[in-house]
């Protein structure tokens, strides 16, 4: 005998199913819902905030096939269409024909593009592409916020907080899922006509991004793989799984936080051989083309020349980073806890790079010196203003000489390391 769906969870009963409410799956909502069906869209996140739009986006890229260089489909269609990029001609220029489309969308919903003094878009080049493709935004922080608003005017059922963790399959048909919330626990079983996956491609990340904001980018952390391993166990055919989550129509990085920062300081990509590979690939380097990094790295295994792969990046910019890692978290934290959340993690750097370590622990007790006295949060300013009876005003500007001074000290042991090692040298013979 079968069991209730009642008895089992919360039942919702839809024409069009929808998981995932990021970009992909909110402009599917609005199309179903626009041809008279009844759509359902579930994610885990909140629909305002969930999805790699969720944080908003300063530009939307666009060929328009206008008169400029490299504005054209055949041109973009030849620089993505590539062995190890996982798409055909066809899927881009139906992405192409669908970028006029979006731009009026956006446009509906009060985001406004930059112009040029003669009306047109203002657009710049990047990542190596042949045209100027990214069309600017001034107010793109709101896109997804009020593309949510739009979906709840259509009449669109949002069921957020919930986890999909299942596709239900009868006779070879998608016909619904199940899930449960994840913050109150319940269980929730949706049928439904027609299922869409849209809940994103694989997390690339080991960590949260640059901005420390989970939701706006295209490797969120809380991108599961769901969007794989759902289709998968329901019987879908999976296809390009070994390209399809990295060399995407819009890669966004390789592989961590701050990537394309480092490479764009002057590191440098070695293969297991030794070397430096990305000459191969483009004229460029590591800064060249983004989806270039992704497509020669795979190029590079696949002909057996890795792993590992390792960024050859300068020792002074590491020590920059690690001075600018400081001198920002010692504005809010005390000097223990600084030592003890950032020491564990800088002094196996140091060791990678074979720096003397009593020159990087002289480094780092200035550093801790400068955080003590630096504002809004340095625990030595508020002990001298109870000490010396001022305003916390005054002592955050009789610190400012002193942390002026410390700083010119940081860089004289910096570019002359025996001004910390000659004595303990001496010392030990």
């Amino acid at each position: 005998m079968a069991t209730p769906l009642d008895s089992l969870g919360i039942v919702h009963e839809t024409d069009v199913l929808i998981l995932g409410a990021g970009a992909s799956g909110c402009g599917a909502a609005l199309s179903a819902s626009r041809h008279g069906l009844r759509v359902l869209l579930a994610d885990k996140g909140k629909l305002e905030s969930c999805g790699s739009l969720g944080g908003g986006n300063d530009h939307f890229m666009a060929v328009l096939n206008t008169d400029a260089p490299g504005d054209t489909t055949e041109t973009i269609v030849d620089f993505y269409c590539t062995p190890t990029s996982g798409y055909s001609p066809s899927q881009v220029r139906q992405w192409v024909e669908a970028m006029p489309q979006m731009i009026e969308v956006l446009k509906s919903l009060g985001i406004e593009f930059l112009h040029n003094a003669d009306g047109s878009f203002y657009r710049t080049t990047g990542f190596g592409q042949p045209g100027s493709w990214w069309t600017h935004i001034n107010n793109g922080k709101y896109i997804k916020r009020r593309l949510a608003g739009l979906i709840r005017s259509q009449g669109v059922d949002v069921l957020e907080y919930v986890q999909c963790t299942k596709i239900l399959v009868q006779d070879g048909k998608a016909i619904g899922a199940a899930g449960f919330h994840v913050l109150d626990g319940t269980f929730h079983i949706i049928r439904a006509k027609i299922v869409i996956s849209a809940l994103g491609r694989l997390n690339g990340r080991v960590s949260v991004n640059s901005s420390l904001n989970p939701f706006n980018s295209a490797f969120s952390p809380f991108i599961t793989g769901s969007q794989i391993a759902l289709p998968y166990e329901a019987g879908a055919q999976i296809i390009t799984l070994d390209t399809e989550q990295e060399a995407t129509l819009l890669p966004k990085g390789w592989g961590c936080p701050g990537m394309n920062g480092i490479t764009s300081s002057g590191a440098k990509g070695i293969n297991a051989l030794g070397q430096r590979y990305m000459g191969k690939y483009h004229p460029m380097m590591e800064i060249g083309p983004r989806y270039l990094l992704i497509q020669g790295t795979h190029r590079e295994l696949t002909e057996g020349n890795g792993p590992p792969f390792v960024l050859d990046v300068a020792p002074m910019l590491v020590l920059f980073a690690i001075v600018m890692t400081f001198c920002i978290l010692g504005c809010f934290l005390p000097s223990m806890p600084l030592l003890l959340i950032c020491v564990p993690i800088f002094v196996p750097i140091a060791k990678v790079f074979g720096w003397d370590l009593i020159w990087f622990g002289v480094i780092i007790t200035v550093l801790d010196n400068m955080a003590s006295i630096t504002p809004p949060f340095g625990i030595s300013l508020f002990v001298m203003k109870e000490v010396a009876g001022v305003t916390l005003g005054a002592m955050y500007r009789s610190a400012v000489p002193f942390v002026i001074a410390l700083f010119v000290c940081l860089l004289l042991i910096v570019l002359f390391p025996p001004l910390a090692t000659y004595l303990p040298t001496l010392m030990n013979g």
